[in-house]
């Protein structure tokens, strides 16, 4: 026994020497040649000195293990590679490792240089700028814009605004509100509203206030570098705030720098793609995929739904207060019925339940219906096509009712169903939606159609899907497959 292991440790002695020896004649700088020895020899001991019996599946987990070490530098991480290379390739001669893409490994390994251009493009998360919006949204607001912010939400309700463009405008104008006070004070997080020497907003010109305004929405195009649709929702929000709160006109706000608009393209999946996705879900989070694909509905419009909204006989569902508080008509799938079916037979029994259990009825969509009709929200036909299983206080009324599912458990059953279906796209609830959309171009649906089905205001918005149909000027066939002329 102790000479077998007398007899190993003098081969993997000779062995090593010999690849001292490879190293030594190698095109390796001289100052890393000590290295190389180590690198191979940990390489070696990681697979129990089993190199032979290597694979090249082996070797690609063990460089995605060299991945993970976030502290080694990119070149010392490539050098393992390289040493690598020359034990399995010219030591051992394995026949997978001469065509190995040894150079490619290495070159992955390469670190994006500080001026690199993917790097510059994030000047606007710099620590100046990081420290920057630190000090903005430190600021407090004082009494007198508190009670701005709430006239503001007094207003929004009583125009009907969604719940969400309150909670958005009113973050907006808080932002704006702490940026003013930055902006002229110079004080940053220091600064106290009782020494604050800016002038209120009642007190303040209308040229003031408007210059606020712009050099508000170009800190946000220049220093935080937000997206245009961004600073479009910023702008909105002012707009709102200066012409029904302030009573200020807002038509003379003045120029400022616009963000561009980014031409991105909507994430769209293939048939084969949607199948094998839908295939990996599971009761009411398959239907719900099934309607955001099959009827192009937003996924609020189908966690919102009412059991008065389905025409099963017609096939037909109708999307009540969709964006902008417009109304629209959708086809449902006839693939969907029995699972539809199956939901309204589940929102009867729990309607049934409630009625049982004298629970306050369900949420009605505004309060002048609630006042007008107050028993509506007990009646089956008002009651959501996805309840939840459980009861929660309303917060406006203090009643316990129940409301129908969060849109979360939706959104996080899509990403995993994606990962195990083998799709390597970016996608989330609304690529149902755009797909739906430009298969139905596919098929040669006319664009006023789809427009109106997915309920836009202007056909320009529907057009985007055009692009990515993949027919545009050659009807879908690459040049690498024309045929030899």
């Amino acid at each position: 026994m102790e000479e077998h292991s007398n007899n190993l440790a003098e081969r993997r002695r000779k062995f090593w020497e010999r690849y001292a020896e490879l190293v030594i004649h190698a095109p390796v700088a001289p100052q890393a040649k000590p290295w190389y020895l180590s690198h191979a020899r940990k390489f070696a001991a990681r697979f129990n000195h089993q190199l032979r019996n290597l694979t090249h599946s082996d070797l690609d987990r063990w460089c995605g293990e060299l991945g993970q070490d976030g502290s080694a530098p990119g070149w010392q991480l490539a050098q393992q590679i390289h040493a690598v290379s020359l034990l399995l390739r010219d030591l051992i001669h394995l026949d997978w490792a001469k065509a190995y893409p040894w150079e490619e490994r290495m070159d992955a390994f390469r670190e994006l240089e500080e001026g690199h251009v993917t790097l510059a493009r994030r000047e606007s998360l710099s620590p100046q700028v990081a420290s920057l919006l630190k000090s903005i949204s430190a600021i407090n607001l004082c009494d007198e814009e508190e009670k701005f912010i709430a006239k503001l939400k007094r207003v929004m309700r009583s125009d009907g605004k969604a719940m969400r463009t309150e909670e958005s405008y009113t973050d907006w104008i808080v932002q704006w509100m702490r940026f003013r006070a930055w902006h002229h004070s110079g004080k940053g997080a220091e600064r106290a509203a009782e020494v604050c020497s800016l002038p209120s907003l009642p007190l303040a010109s209308v040229e003031e206030i408007h210059a606020d305004c712009c050099s508000f929405l170009e800190h946000l195009a220049v220093e935080r570098a937000v997206s245009k649709s961004t600073q479009n929702q910023a702008l909105n929000a002012l707009v709102y705030f200066l012409r029904h709160v302030l009573e200020i006109d807002p038509s003379k706000m003045g120029e400022f720098t616009r963000a561009k608009p980014p031409k991105r393209l909507p994430v769209v999946l293939s048939k084969r793609e949607v199948t094998a996705l839908l295939s990996l879900l599971e009761g009411r989070h398959r239907l719900i995929a099934e309607l955001l694909y099959g009827s192009g509905l937003r996924l609020m419009e189908c966690i919102r739904l009412r059991l008065k909204d389905l025409d099963l006989d017609q096939r037909l569902l109708t999307v009540r207060g969709g964006k902008g508080d417009k109304d629209r008509v959708v086809p449902i799938a006839s693939s969907c019925l029995p699972a539809l079916l199956e939901a309204i037979q589940f929102s009867r029994e729990v309607w049934e339940m409630d009625r049982f259990n004298k629970v306050a009825g369900v949420v009605m969509p505004t309060a002048a219906l609630e006042r007008k009709y107050p028993n509506a929200g007990k009646e089956l036909a008002w009651q959501w096509l996805f309840p939840s299983f459980k009861l929660s206080t309303d917060p406006a009324t203090g009643l316990i009712r129940r409301h129908h599912i969060h849109e979360n458990g939706i959104q996080k059953a899509i990403k995993p169903a994606a990962q195990k279906a083998g799709i390597m796209k970016k996608i989330n609830c609304h690529t149902l939606r755009h797909t739906f959309a430009t298969h139905l171009l596919k098929q040669g649906a006319d664009i006023r159609t789809v427009q109106e089905l997915m309920g836009h205001a202007d056909v320009r918005t529907t057009m985007i899907y055009t692009h990515v149909i993949g027919r545009a000027g050659l009807g879908g066939v690459s040049p690498l497959d024309f045929g030899q002329e």
